[in-house]
């Protein structure tokens, strides 16, 4: 799977944004809103460009998208190596896991619809 090199998305929090990185991010974006069926994930295109301001960019507005799904504060920054980073590959390279979603009970995570009768962990 590729990877990148330095950080990817909104440019007032230092992401150094090299076009190849962000082509790449743009891809598994790309990718992951067809997986997911999630239409806000998808960046429109893939031109390795982040707007600036980045409260322009299809691209950042896609990161934040996939960034709640995931459960992960939307900050609209991909690190390498972080948490983002890992849960996109984990979802482009099928990797199975939920995203938490602290308004249904029942899931695979907190809030549990019930306790469980033998151990909780």
């Amino acid at each position: 799977m590729p990877g990148i090199r330095r950080s990817v998305g909104r440019w007032e929090k230092a992401a150094v944004n090299l076009v190849a990185d962000v082509k790449t991010v743009q891809e598994l974006l790309k990718q992951a809103s067809g997986l997911l069926g999630e239409p806000e994930i998808d960046p429109k295109v893939i031109d390795g460009m982040i707007a600036r301001p980045s409260s322009d960019s299809a691209t950042v507005a896609a990161i934040e998208a996939f960034q709640a799904w995931a459960g992960i504060l939307p900050d609209g920054v991909i690190n390498v190596n972080r948490g983002t980073w890992g849960r996109l590959l984990d979802l482009v390279e099928g990797v199975a896991f939920s995203a938490p979603n602290p308004n249904a009970g029942g899931g695979p995570y907190f809030p549990f619809a019930a306790l469980s009768g033998a151990n909780w962990t």
